[in-house]
């Protein structure tokens, strides 16, 4: 019986590629190879066109959660929409996946405002003005220069 090391690196690629991302950020620690393979520039073009054009769309949520009295929780929470689930046995629904963001190292998202995502970048304003691009996959936040445009 073949092992799933012994397969093409091509059909590997192929494999991987249609992966969410969360599954292909825990990937890189099966294998140096599929590491070096799921960082490049071009599986991850490839990867964002699969995922662009599948039939999954989702909705990204900012609230607060009351958890006592003079207590509240924020927190952020993706919901994703499968087309595609329903529509093997002549059924009429949609399938749809809460998923609770996990993103310790955040500030208060209360003292923020969602100004939009996109392919799994998040745009977030703060109170004070600073704006951050977070990569909700990676976990990567990159804070943007300071600008004159008020939002």
């Amino acid at each position: 019986m073949a092992r799933f090391r012994d397969l093409p690196q091509e059909l590997v690629a192929t494999i991987l590629a249609v992966l969410p991302v969360d599954s292909l950020m825990q990937s890189k620690c099966v294998q140096k190879s599929w590491c070096s393979l799921i960082s490049r520039p071009s599986f991850v073009t490839k990867q964002l066109h699969n995922q662009i054009h599948s039939k999954n769309t989702g909705v990204l949520f900012k609230g607060l959660i009351v958890t006592g009295p003079g207590k509240v929780k924020d927190f952020l929470s993706f919901l994703s929409f499968d087309k595609k689930a329903g529509t093997s046995a002549g059924q009429d629904h949609v399938s749809a996946v809460w998923k609770t963001v996990d993103f310790p190292f955040f500030r208060e998202l209360m003292f923020c405002r969602l100004l939009g995502h996109c392919h799994g970048i998040i745009f977030l304003a703060f109170c004070n003005g600073e704006l951050l691009l977070a990569n909700l996959a990676t976990r990567e936040i990159k804070a943007l220069p300071e600008t004159l445009i008020h939002y």
